[in-house]
């Protein structure tokens, strides 16, 4: 993400100097994904997924109820860190 931060950078240091009329129409730069950052959510949504599975699966073999709770929790929040990364990348 921070490839993000320096290219916005970069276009509104660019568009500060072109002037008013073109600030007009670029007042913002565009939101884009790099190759780099992709690779880098594709991991984070990896992992996330195969801990949700890892802690799912060990849910399942659990026998007190307390454990087996603890992880159904940590299995929701790796689903949702998951989820939140596919928007992302939607």
């Amino acid at each position: 993400m921070c490839d993000f931060f320096v290219y916005k950078f970069i276009c509104l240091t660019i568009i500060e100097r072109k002037g008013d009329n073109y600030m007009k129409n670029y007042s913002e730069a565009p939101y884009i994904i790099t190759g780099k950052d992709f690779d880098y959510l594709s991991d984070i949504f990896s992992w996330n997924y195969n801990a949700c599975k890892l802690a799912e699966s060990f849910e399942q073999k659990a026998i007190d109820p307390e454990i087996k709770d603890i992880l159904k929790k940590i299995s929701d929040i790796h689903k949702e860190h998951a989820k939140a990364v596919l928007n992302i990348l939607g």
